[in-house]
């Protein structure tokens, strides 16, 4: 199954010290988008990042590029977009948000996706299977010359009724999660994959009661 892999994303461990040296500024909801203008690095040796989690077929789109007229400072873009968002219409929503914010050269960083395990001897996938492949390659190809790195298929699918009854097969599993955590930093991407993930705490980020500083 496809795994699309390139220089500037990361696969990251829940524990790795990695996740420690982060601050996360916002923690980017489903089928929302985040955009912050940050320090390449702050003063205290930190990153300041944006995250999303829960990624099953779901894609998070990333973007970064120089603030204007300031060679210290960058600007970041995070979106997170379910099936229910075309791939060119999640691309565009992302580039529009870093040209609101006065950036004319930008990259894409593009993770996320689920493998289906599923298919029969046409090589063919049941409707209905989480599957997205297929959109994940829309992704690849929307982001077009700015793309500067992509992984896809990060996840496979979960338990799927009734479609050996329909001539289905389930594939032995990859080992890929159910879901995985994106975090983007001035450096680049990171991921990280956890079973169940739904829900967890996002290394970085504090608490609902505590507010950032």
């Amino acid at each position: 199954m496809p795994l699309l892999r390139a220089e500037g994303i990361q696969e990251l461990q829940p524990t790795s010290p990695e996740l420690g040296n982060l601050r996360i500024v916002f923690d980017v909801s489903m089928d929302d988008m985040a955009t912050i203008v940050v320090d390449r690095r702050s003063s205290d040796g930190t990153l300041d990042a944006l995250a999303t989690s829960g990624l099953s077929t779901c894609y998070a789109v990333a973007a970064i590029g120089p603030a204007a007229g300031d060679d210290d400072k960058v600007v970041m873009t995070l979106g997170h977009f379910s099936l229910l968002i075309p791939a060119a219409q999640a691309v565009a929503h992302v580039a529009r948000a870093m040209t609101a914010k006065g950036v004319v050269d930008w990259t894409y960083s593009i993770a996320g996706g689920q493998a289906s395990l599923y298919g029969n001897e046409a090589g063919m996938t049941p409707d209905g299977s989480p599957g997205s492949l297929d959109e994940g390659l829309r992704y690849v190809e929307a982001a077009g010359t700015r793309l500067r790195a992509a992984r896809i298929c990060l996840s496979e699918t979960e338990a799927f009724d009734m479609v050996e009854e329909e001539g289905f097969r389930r594939a032995p599993s990859t080992g890929r999660p159910e879901s995985v955590t994106v975090v983007f930093t001035p450096e680049g991407m990171m991921y990280y994959c956890r079973d169940g993930e739904y829900g967890s705490q996002v290394p970085g980020m504090p608490p609902e009661d505590e507010e950032l500083s």
